[in-house]
């Protein structure tokens, strides 16, 4: 589409062009006269125009040289610092080939030791090849930092270049040698190519000693000792020091460069004629046909052009105000402004059918159809009484983990078809997470009508679900709050009526809510004193789930999983007290001791010489927490960790908790090599003016998204879209729940660059996973 808006544009200017032709060639008669203070006026014009446009372009070559250089000085001081740089010559040349590759702006990299030898190079060093007596190694050796000579021809490129050092240090902090890098001055013609410079006008780009390196006006004068200038006489007077390279006086403008000096010149003769020539165009055009040429073009252009252009403009910006459904609607594609308006119609269409999915998914259940929690609060706010009803599929996990989350789907999808028709529309029935559903009644406001909705709710899921051939109970448990007696809002009317639901353990007809219930203050109250026990008693369990990467290989990577089992020998769902310990605060504790097991269990696996990476979830609690950097730093120092082992991984709903805590704790832990990932992408958050300012190297794709990539092409538009923005900013992708080879497929088509799930391994203890990444290697 954009190459037919810009066929379109071209065409109108030929259009506009042959348009405005007729009344040009009437204006441009030969008429009247033009008084001669005119040719002064366009002479000074054109004067002040070059000076102007002469500084600009110096200004912007010297910022653009200068951003080079800077970034070279960082990319040699980043070498001086990797072991491989200070290994073996072997390790030291392959890292500064692929540094060289990468870079075109480096001639060369390399490596000189204190007397001078170069024991290190990207390119081939010619024999007996000595860089002591160079400038920038002198400096960098006496002075201990950064430092960069003139340009010069190398004696290993044989082109000219400017030269960077920084200084190799040995493990006592003394100077040992010097990482070099040389940038060739062929970026500056790649500068000077991307400046617009005056009709006529040349630049020159000389070194210390005066002699030039790049001439765009004489190319032949590049490197000719008969052209070399005196620097200082350049930066003081360029125009006296420029005598001999320009016939005639000339304009210029200088600016310093890192090595020497940058100058744009136009010859004086030059404006002179251009605006002779000006003058003498002007002064065959008289008022009257100035008038009539204009009067005649208004006419012509307001007809043809602008009257079309005014409409065509005038829908464009309402389309970029979010009106998107206004249309121009030509009569027909056939001609340049009727193409140009039929464009940006079909881009408008598109961008609403775009906007309309990405609406749907944000307040749409994809595997249900049913509308979402955040649909669900839009809906219930309509309404000031009613009552919310919270059902739990307590046993869907375990139907996932016996017959396959196939099967879960099959009774998620059951599960919505019997309740739809309980409640009196279908938006007002939402699927909150994988086993849990929200039906909002706003025509029962008492407990007894409360209870009587549940009761039908839970009598309609009672018989069992139908898998293939057989049959499966599920356990279904609900709890109902009532608005506005239980809340007066709908986000903490959800919230009451999932805490009924959860304490819901063994009534047939469901809880309502009851603040001052002593069962439910109880419960909750049992279940924070288990996992305080379990915590002093190290009783949890850190399982671990391979990450593989879909393309090619890469380092062993596991996400790391909480596994509790409690004093009656039964397994407890993450979803049954992460909950709560999230409400209590008790999460910051349960992060905390994931972390230490984590890195207890990284630094025994280095002992065996297994360095995996491994992921870590981190709540929203922890994250406003500002002494988590340094609690994570004795972590890394106890067990000898590498920091660039650790990910951790936050939720969207991490970024609505305060900005600017979690930035500066986030920024912290990059800052010490701590990658960060944004866990469940895509729940309808999405908030990615946050993403730009976070420094977060990969997202997770939430795992709806993966089970519904297969039925639903919307999935894979949604998925699509998500890829295409991790992959403008730079950010890796992970898919969560693969479980099928069509899955694993689609994501690889799609552009995911990582995935994990039971396709590939389940989660496993620590001596499983190492026994499984040792087998993937060797297999691999």
């Amino acid at each position: 589409m954009r190459r037919q808006i810009s066929r379109s544009v071209t065409g109108l200017k030929a259009s506009l062009s042959l348009r405005l032709i007729v009344p040009v060639l009437i204006a441009l008669l030969p008429l009247s006269f033009f008084a001669r203070h005119q040719i002064e006026q366009n002479r000074e014009r054109s004067l002040d125009q070059a000076e102007a446009a002469i500084t600009t372009a110096t200004s912007a070559l010297a910022s653009s040289e200068r951003m080079v250089i800077t970034d070279a000085g960082a990319i040699v001081i980043g070498l001086a610092g990797l072991p491989s740089v200070a290994g073996t010559r072997e390790e030291c040349e392959a890292t500064l080939r692929a540094v060289a590759d990468i870079d075109h702006r480096f001639a060369n990299l390399g490596v000189i030791s204190a007397n001078g030898t170069v024991t290190c190079s990207a390119l081939p060093v010619p024999e007996g090849t000595n860089l002591g007596d160079r400038t920038y190694f002198m400096d960098a050796m006496r002075y201990d930092g950064l430092a960069w000579g003139a340009y010069q021809v190398g004696r290993i490129t044989g082109e000219p270049s400017i030269n960077l050092g920084y200084p190799l240090h040995s493990t006592d902090g003394r100077p040992i040698g010097v990482v070099f890098g040389a940038v060739s001055v062929s970026f500056l013609n790649d500068q000077l190519s991307m400046v617009e410079l005056p009709e006529g006008a040349s630049a020159i780009v000389v070194d210390r000693s005066g002699t030039i390196l790049v001439d765009t006006g004489d190319p032949g004068r590049v490197g000719d000792p008969a052209y070399r200038v005196s620097l200082s006489t350049l930066l003081q007077t360029p125009n006296s020091a420029l005598v001999g390279l320009f016939d005639g006086e000339v304009i210029a403008s200088v600016r310093e460069l890192t090595g020497g000096a940058v100058v744009v010149a136009m010859p004086r003769a030059d404006l002179d004629a251009a605006a002779f020539a000006e003058a003498r165009q002007v002064l065959f055009v008289g008022i009257a046909a100035a008038l009539l040429g204009g009067g005649m073009a208004f006419l012509l252009t307001w007809l043809g052009v602008a009257r079309p252009i005014t409409g065509i403009r005038a829908v464009v910006r309402r389309l970029a105000s979010g009106d998107l459904s206004q249309r121009i609607r030509p009569s027909s594609p056939d001609g340049t402004l009727n193409g140009l308006a039929w464009d940006v119609d079909e881009m408008a269409t598109a961008l609403q059918r775009n906007a309309e999915e990405l609406r749907r998914y944000a307040f749409e259940d994809i595997e249900t159809g049913l509308p979402n929690r955040q649909a669900l609060l839009v809906r219930m706010a309509q309404h000031d009484r009613g009552t919310l009803v919270y059902v739990r599929l307590d046993s869907l996990s375990d139907v996932a983990a016996m017959f396959g989350y196939q099967a879960a789907d099959e009774v998620v999808l059951e599960t919505a078809a019997r309740i739809v028709p309980i409640a009196a529309s279908r938006e007002l029935v939402a699927r909150i997470s994988d086993g849990s559903f929200a039906i909002f009644f706003p025509d029962a406001d008492t407990p007894g009508q409360a209870s009587a909705r549940m009761s039908r709710i839970l009598d309609a899921l009672d018989g069992g679900f139908r898998i293939g051939d057989g049959s499966i109970e599920v356990v279904t448990r609900a709890g109902a709050a009532i608005l506005p007696d239980d809340a007066d809002d709908p986000e903490t009317l959800m919230r009451m009526a999932e805490l009924a639901a959860r304490g819901a353990n063994r009534s047939d007809h469901g809880t309502l809510f009851d603040p001052s219930s002593d069962q439910q203050k109880a419960e909750n109250l049992r279940l924070l004193s288990e996992m305080r026990e379990a915590l002093l008693a190290d009783r949890f369990e850190v399982f671990y789930q391979p990450i593989v990467p879909l393309r090619g290989d890469g380092p062993a990577h596991f996400e790391a999983l909480i596994r509790w089992t409690g004093d009656d020998g039964v397994r407890r769902s993450p979803g049954e007290f992460i909950p709560l310990a999230e409400r209590t605060g008790a999460i910051e504790h349960i992060d905390r001791w994931v972390l230490g097991s984590v890195g207890r269990q990284l630094g025994h696996w280095s002992r065996q010489g297994f360095a995996p990476e491994v992921s870590v979830n981190l709540s929203a609690h922890s994250l406003l927490n500002e002494d988590l950097p340094e609690y994570l730093q004795s972590v890394i120092s106890a067990f000898d960790l590498d920091p660039q082992q650790l990910h951790i991984e936050i939720t969207e709903t991490a970024f609505l908790e305060g900005f600017a805590g979690p930035l500066r704790v986030c920024e912290s832990l990059n800052g010490m090599g701590v990658s960060i990932s944004v866990d469940d992408f895509g729940m309808g958050y999405s908030p990615m003016q946050y993403l730009r300012e976070f420094p977060v190297e990969t997202l997770k794709l939430d795992m709806s998204l993966v089970r519904d990539i297969e039925r639903d092409p919307s999935v894979s538009s949604v998925v699509q879209g998500i890829v295409l923005v991790a992959q403008n900013l730079r950010l890796r992708t992970v898919a969560e729940g693969v479980e099928t080879p069509a899955a694993h497929a689609a994501l690889l088509r799609l552009g995911v660059t990582d995935a994990q799930g039971y396709y590939y391994a389940r989660p496993m203890p620590p001596d499983d996973a190492l026994r499984w990444a040792r087998s993937s290697r060797a297999s691999a």
